[in-house]
C-alpha cells in the first residue's frame, strides 16, 4: 500500500512511542507501506521535528527521516494540484498523493483536506484498521 504521511503524525509518532501513530509509522519503516514524499515534503519533516517545543534529539531526528526515506520513494515532479484547498500547505501532500498513486493520505486533520482529491483520506488508526482487513 502505498501511503503519504502528513507531518503531524510523524510528530505524533515521535512524541509518544507506541501511539497510533507510532504504529502507523513502523508499518511503513517495517515495509508494510510504502512512503511516498517530494523534496517539499522532506524539507516540512524536517523544519517542523526540528522545533525547539518538541525537544527531540536532532540526532534521533536525523537517524528517524534516513530511515523513513529509505523505505519511501520520492516523486520527483508532482502535478500540481489547482482546486482550492482548505489549506495550502497541504499541497505538496496532495500533490505527491496524486502523483504518486497513493492508495491513501494519513494525517490527524482530515479537514484539511478536500474530498474531491481521489485519494481517501485516512486517521492512522484507519490505516491499520484498514491493513488489518487486508490480512498485513
Amino acid at each position: 500500500m502505498r501511503v503519504v504521511f502528513d507531518t503531524n503524525v510523524l510528530v505524533s509518532a515521535l512524541l509518544k512511542r507506541g501511539s497510533v501513530s507510532a504504529e502507523a509509522v513502523e508499518l511503513a519503516l517495517i515495509g508494510r507501506v510504502r512512503p511516498l514524499f517530494d523534496n517539499r515534503m522532506i524539507a516540512e519533516y524536517q523544519e517542523v521535528l526540528k522545533r525547539p517545543r518538541f525537544r527531540f534529539v536532532a540526532e534521533v531526528v536525523q537517524s528517524f527521516l534516513e530511515d523513513f526515506q529509505a523505505v519511501g520513494e520520492m516523486i520527483l515532479e508532482p502535478e500540481q494540484y489547482a482546486r482550492p484547498v482548505p489549506d495550502r500547505s497541504d499541497l505538496p501532500f496532495i500533490e505527491v498523493a496524486i502523483s504518486g498513486g497513493a492508495n491513501a493520505i494519513i494525517t490527524g486533520n482530515q479537514s484539511h483536506y478536500p474530498r474531491e482529491i481521489d485519494v481517501p483520506v485516512l486517521s492512522p488508526s484507519e490505516l491499520i484498521r484498514r491493513l488489518s482487513q487486508l490480512g498485513y
